[in-house]
Order: C-alpha cells, then structure tokens, then sequence
C-alpha cells in the first residue's frame, strides 16, 4: 500500500486495499481503459461533426490521457456485479500568450470512466469528451 494512505486506512482495510492495488497492476487495468478511452476518442473525432472549429485538426495523438482514480464499486443501483471503475481525464496543449512568450497550457476536454468486473469483463464506460469544453 501506498505509505501516504497508511494513516487513513485501519488495519482490518489495509490487506484489501493491498490486494486491490496488485490486482489492477496484475490485470493491467489501467492499460485497457486508456485503450478503450482512446477508441471511443477516434469515434468521436471520426463523426465528421465536431462541435468546434479546433477539433478538425485534432487527432487521437494529439489528446493526452491522464490516470484520475481507480475505485471499487460493490453496491450499484444500476449494475448487479462488484466491479472497477477507472476515471481518466483527457487534456489537449493549449498555447497561450504572444508570439515571443508562448506559455503551453493543458486544457481538459473531458472525462472517461471504465467499469471492468473482478472477472475482468468489461461492465460499462462513460465519457463526457468535449461535452463542457469552453
């Protein structure tokens, strides 16, 4: 477990959170969300409909994907199976400033989530890319 966490987690959590930890490396999880984001961004941006003028030029390369958080979820209103649920945010370089004084600038764009069961089968996925783009 991550030392900082030590202090926050009891005792009787700290084997799970473990484990939880070693499972999502073991099984990869983070690899197959950040695939599965950038698949639902290439069909986005493949639309042809792009709700702002910048994204004609955009390409999946040009979006970079950041790690939010891993979570457990056991109890679920809408899904009868315990699963992981993996939060991205995807962020685009914005250059900011005058021509001599170029200041780059990551700008989200949206959000991914992606639940994957415990037997590693894909649950849901959720994205909000360029819902609230500004």
């Amino acid at each position: 477990m991550n030392p900082i966490f030590e202090k926050f987690v009891p005792e009787e959590f700290e084997n799970i959170i473990t484990y939880l930890e070693a499972w999502v490396e073991e099984h990869q999880v983070l690899r197959i969300a950040s695939d599965a984001c950038r698949g639902r961004l290439r069909e986005y941006l493949d639309k042809k409909s792009p709700k702002k003028e910048f994204l004609k030029a955009l390409n999946d390369s040009s979006v970079d994907i950041q790690f939010l958080q891993h979570s457990l979820l056991f109890v679920h209103r809408g899904l009868l199976c315990p699963h992981i649920l993996t939060e991205l945010s995807l962020h685009i370089e914005i250059s900011d400033g005058i021509e001599e004084a170029q200041v780059k600038t990551l700008k989200i764009i949206g959000t991914y989530r992606y639940g994957l069961r415990l037997d590693r089968a894909f649950v849901s996925d959720f994205s909000n890319i360029f819902d609230n783009y500004k």
